[in-house]
């Protein structure tokens, strides 16, 4: 599961507008949005890609993208 309340912030404190990271992954501005509202999953290659634009580390990647359902209140301060 994404932790979409970390995720935001992350791309937040990026200074990164939307479209551009859009544009970066190679998808529609309205995809992304749908994604970032988890209407539609992120593909792998999205998330590197998006990895590698918010210059994450292995854990922050793992943190944002692979949390386990239920446990999102204890990611929110990474």
């Amino acid at each position: 599961m994404t932790d979409f309340i970390v995720l935001r912030n992350t791309i937040n404190n990026s200074r990164l507008e939307l479209r551009y990271i859009a544009q970066k992954l190679n998808i529609s501005y309205k995809a992304f949005l749908s994604k970032m509202n988890g209407e539609l999953d992120f593909k792998v290659s999205e998330v590197r890609a998006l990895a590698n634009l918010l210059k994450l580390n292995a854990l922050q990647m793992k943190t944002i993208f692979f949390t386990p359902v239920g446990d999102f209140e204890s990611n929110a301060e990474l």
